[in-house]
């Protein structure tokens, strides 16, 4: 088998990052696997257990917690994973499925970071956004979803922020539209997507969820900057009745370490990392949007 020219991960200690480095290191072989022994042989290379009192039984210990990870992996997302875990093998299934796109293109997202690669007509930070839409959708089920991002159209102006408030209100049926407020200029204000589940009647009292973002390394420290009964308060020209039923999310395409998994939780309120991003979106109804282009990048970033 030829293993790939994945780089390694640069911390070879961390679990999951070596449990990403197995599933790229399968897409990319030729016999479409990677095994326990791949991943061993780089830990040797690397030194990382070699001040252990018992390098061999580290080195177990630690591909056994890989191996455990994937299980896991596969276990939460379910049919949207692209990968079996046979014994200590990490194969890969049927890349041409649709229904494994959005965990491809998170696990590329996440492993590349800045090593991202140029695919004209694809700005894989604000597709993650489509993404996380499509996310929200499959979650709540039967949901109408809004891209908010302002950066749509490569402008901060304040008729692009106008437009997508007025947007949120007609699909909210709620809050009247735009608050002009000439002094200010707000961006996008930290919403990138809302999604919202409306009964029949479409009357007020219903359930919002507010979402957003963060792509970077950093993402932790954006936990605390949505606050959607704040943003509903100042750019809406009537009160939101469904205030109470606002949520707030946010979603990464990391794996997110269970030891950091309640702290971001507390702050984030419905956390969507790359396991729940990859179950729901490919749910959601608007995920057929971006198929094409999330196909293209994750060609790009294997090639």
């Amino acid at each position: 088998m030829a293993v790939v020219s994945i780089t390694p991960p640069s911390d070879l200690s961390v679990v999951d990052e070596c449990a990403d480095w197995l599933e790229l290191a399968a897409l990319v072989a030729d016999d479409g696997n990677a095994s326990a022994g791949d991943l061993e042989r780089i830990i040797r290379r690397g030194g990382v257990f070699d001040s252990a009192r018992n390098e061999d039984d580290a080195i177990e210990a630690h591909v056994s917690a890989v191996l455990f990870s994937l299980s896991e992996r596969a276990s939460l997302v379910a049919d949207h994973y692209p990968f079996m875990i046979v014994g200590t093998k990490v194969q890969k299934r049927d890349l041409y499925s649709d229904l494994f796109l959005a965990y491809l293109f998170c696990l590329c997202l996440s492993y590349f970071k800045r090593r991202h690669p140029s695919v004209a007509g694809v700005k894989p930070r604000l597709l993650f956004e489509e993404v996380s839409a499509a996310a929200l959708e499959g979650y709540l089920g039967t949901a109408d979803s809004l891209v908010f991002g302002t950066r749509r159209a490569n402008t901060f102006s304040k008729a692009a922020f106008k437009d997508a408030v007025d947007a949120l209100a007609r699909m909210l049926g709620e809050g009247e539209g735009f608050s002009d407020q000439p002094t200010l200029s707000k961006k996008d204000d930290h919403v990138d997507v809302v999604a919202v589940k409306h009964f029949p009647d479409k009357f007020e009292g219903k359930i919002v969820v507010f979402g957003q973002c963060a792509t970077g390394e950093n993402w932790d420290s954006k936990l605390i900057e949505l606050d959607p009964e704040a943003f509903c308060r100042q750019w809406m020209r009537a009160a939101v009745a469904s205030t109470p039923a606002l949520l707030k999310s946010f979603f990464v395409p990391f794996i997110v370490p269970k030891n950091r998994w309640r702290y971001a939780c507390n702050y984030a309120g419905v956390l969507f990392e790359r396991l729940r991003v990859a179950r729901y979106a490919p749910c959601g109804s608007s995920i057929k949007n971006s198929h094409a282009q999330m196909q293209a990048w994750i060609t790009a970033c294997l090639v």
